[in-house]
């Protein structure tokens, strides 16, 4: 009898006389990791959506409309402040569009891992588009941590420093926990480590930065008043 080899997609039979498909594995919808990542998502969208609710329907109160309290800002107005993130975030969409267009993610079949297996990756296309991405968003969150942290002692009324700290702490946090994760995770999980930390990075901002205003529009509306927040912002200045 003589051997050959069976192509790239199939592995031998136990018996080793015919070639069969080998199994497909990728991270899907119908798998227990993929309906945990799927819930936590669409709970998100749902938290997102009902935290979009309550601002609007609050939206004549001092907790819900003001964006940096009673501060009148010489050098930061309203037009400066729209521009910035108008600018930033432009940077980010080019850097983006640059790395679709140059080196796109495209599916990957790795047959490296397991012998009767193919593991279908999401191969990030080019490295350096996706060092730049993630480089320019680390830059943005620690810029942020640092300004609201050296503005931390300023009144409540003024600005939401600690809020802000805290959410980027958070943010960093997971993003550098991030990069020697999704290296050394092999095949799918990597894409899964990659969700989970958009997701855990997601909540931190969502809940660090909205929750304790919705508490306080919610279950403590004796608070929600101008009074209260000028008497924080007072007492602590």
């Amino acid at each position: 009898m003589e051997c050959t080899s069976c192509p790239e997609d199939f592995w031998s039979s136990p018996q080793g006389d015919h070639c069969i498909p080998k199994k497909i594995e990728f991270l899907s919808y119908q798998e227990p990791l993929g309906i945990c990542l799927t819930t936590t998502s669409l709970l998100g969208t749902f938290i997102c959506a009902v935290v979009l609710v309550i601002f609007i329907y609050h939206r004549n109160t001092p907790m819900a409309s003001k964006p940096g309290g009673g501060a009148s800002l010489k050098w930061f107005g309203a037009v400066q402040q729209r521009g910035t993130v108008l600018v930033l975030t432009s940077i980010q969409a080019a850097i983006c569009t640059a790395w679709l267009v140059s080196s796109s993610p495209v599916p990957y079949k790795n047959t490296k891992y397991h012998n009767d297996k193919i593991v279908y990756e999401c191969v990030v296309g080019s490295t350096v588009g996706f060092a730049v991405l993630l480089g320019y968003i680390g830059l943005l969150a620690i810029l942020s941590f640092l300004l609201a942290f050296l503005a931390r002692n300023l009144p409540d009324n003024f600005n939401e420093a600690k809020l802000i700290t805290f959410s980027m702490l958070i943010f960093c946090a997971v993003w550098v926990a991030f990069v020697p994760a999704y290296v050394n995770s092999p095949g799918k999980y990597a894409d899964a480590v990659e969700v989970f930390a958009i997701l855990a990075s997601s909540f931190g901002l969502l809940v660090a930065l909205f929750g304790p205003k919705c508490y306080i529009i919610v279950l403590k509306p004796e608070r929600n008043t101008k009074k209260a927040i000028m008497g924080r912002g007072t007492t602590k200045s």
